[in-house]
């Protein structure tokens, strides 16, 4: 897993979206101390839409929960997470709180996700397309994995030590 922290703020916006390519969960945090924008959850939620695509998984991360949260900015994100069908944690680097708890359900969405999104392609495929793909996956491997051999003689006769 990687993890990138953008910052959030607008001079890092042109690198944002390069790190956003490709991401398969967004974990998007929120200071509970700070009083929050109208819009700001959902123009996070869009940016992550937009950049890394709908099947990027999202969170909500409300943190400095040791601190002194403001009750109208926990509200909101709870509030927000519900109606959009993610995950809401409230975290603390400072104690640890929730921390690896978010991290862990994090990775459990996504390796759900995919799981779920590999059934249901292979529901709508033929036996026939099952089969193309089984071996477009096996030569990905081969080729991944680069355990193919050459088909030089000298190579087949000679013996490794």
């Amino acid at each position: 897993m990687n993890v990138w922290d953008t910052a959030g703020q607008e001079k890092y916006q042109t690198i944002n979206k390069n790190l956003y390519l490709g991401a398969r969960g967004a974990m998007i945090c929120f200071d509970l101390t700070a009083k929050l924008e109208k819009d700001e959850l959902e123009f996070w939620r869009r940016k992550v839409a937009e950049y890394a695509g709908s099947k990027c998984r999202i969170m909500l991360i409300g943190t400095k929960s040791d601190s002194e949260v403001l009750p109208e900015t926990r509200e909101s994100l709870e509030k927000y997470a519900k109606s959009v069908d993610v995950p809401y944690f409230e975290t603390s680097a400072k104690t640890g709180i929730n921390v690896e708890e978010a991290f862990k359900t994090m990775a459990d969405e996504i390796i759900t996700k995919d799981a779920e999104d590999k059934r249901l392609k292979e529901a709508a495929m033929t036996e026939a397309e099952r089969e193309e793909e089984r071996k477009r996956i096996a030569e990905e491997r081969r080729e991944f994995y680069d355990i193919s051999l050459p088909k030089n003689d000298k190579v087949k006769n000679e013996k490794c030590v």
